[in-house]
C-alpha cells in the first residue's frame, strides 16, 4: 500500500546528514540498519524509513539476506510494498552484475580453489533458492564469460549438462568450472549433486573440455569436489 504521509519534522534533515556522511566516507561508521535506511531513502521519499529497515534486518538476519530474500517476502515487510522491494532486488542483481562483469574483464585468473569458491559465495551464496552458475575459462585460467545457468534444486535440471557445452563450445572454452549454492546453510553434497557433477563431467568430456571444479557454497563455507577427489 502506498503512503499518503508527510515526513515527520526533521525526517528530511536526518536523511541528508546520511547522505553527507557516506559521500564523506562511504559505509565507514555506519551501523548495518543506517546503510538499509540510505538506501531506502531513494524507494520510499515520504516515510521514516528506519523502522522499515530494523524491520528488515531482524527478519532476514542481515545486509546480505535482505538482498537475497525473495521479491514478495521483502513485499510483506511492514512499510515496504512491491516497489521499494524491487529497488532492493536491483541492488542486489546491480551487484551481482557488476562482480561478474568486473571479473570477466580484468581476466583475473581463478588460481586457487579459494578465489573460485570466493567468487560463488560473492554471486549466490546469500540467496534464497539454489542457483547455478558456470565459468567457462580460457588455457590461463581467466574468465572468458560467467553464465546463470538456472534456479532451483539440481534434481529438476536435467538440461544443466547440454546447456553447459553448448556454451563452452560457443566461447572456446579451455575448461570449465561450476558452482552452486544450499540455501539451507550446509555445503554437503547431496545424491543429485553428485550425479548432476558426473552428468557435467561426461558430457564435457565427450568434447574434450575439462570439468575443472564444481563448488557448492554456503554464506560462510564451501566444497570442492576436486579437493575431495571427485574430480
Amino acid at each position: 500500500m502506498k503512503s499518503t504521509e508527510s515526513a515527520p519534522s526533521g525526517a528530511e534533515g536526518h536523511r541528508e546528514r546520511l547522505r553527507a556522511r557516506f559521500l564523506k566516507s562511504g559505509f565507514a561508521g555506519f551501523h548495518d540498519y543506517e546503510a538499509l535506511e540510505l538506501a531506502l531513502t531513494y524507494a520510499i521519499p515520504r516515510r521514516d524509513v528506519k523502522p522499515i529497515a530494523k524491520e528488515l534486518l531482524r527478519r532476514f538476519d542481515s545486509v546480505a539476506g535482505v538482498l537475497g530474500a525473495e521479491l514478495d517476502e521483502l513485499a510483506a515487510t511492514a512499510g515496504m510494498g512491491e516497489k521499494s522491494a524491487a529497488f532492493v532486488k536491483t541492488i542486489d542483481a546491480l551487484i551481482g552484475l557488476a562482480f561478474e562483469r568486473r571479473v570477466v574483464s580484468k581476466r583475473k585468473p581463478l588460481a586457487t580453489v579459494s578465489e573460485a569458491a570466493e567468487f560463488f559465495r560473492r554471486s549466490i551464496g546469500n540467496k534464497p533458492n539454489e542457483r547455478f552458475k558456470a565459468i567457462y575459462l580460457n588455457n590461463r585460467n581467466e574468465p572468458l564469460f560467467v553464465e546463470d545457468v538456472g534456479e532451483g534444486t539440481v534434481s529438476e535440471v536435467a538440461a544443466y549438462p547440454r546447456r553447459i557445452v553448448e556454451n563452452a563450445i560457443r566461447t572456446r572454452a579451455a575448461s570449465v568450472i561450476v558452482g552452486h549454492n544450499h540455501p539451507g546453510g550446509f555445503a554437503k553434497p547431496s545424491r543429485d549433486d553428485d550425479r548432476l557433477t558426473k552428468q557435467i563431467k561426461d558430457a564435457l568430456a565427450a568434447v574434450s573440455i575439462p570439468l575443472q571444479e564444481h563448488l557448492i557454497v554456503t554464506e560462510s563455507e564451501f566444497y570442492s569436489y576436486r579437493k575431495m577427489g571427485f574430480l
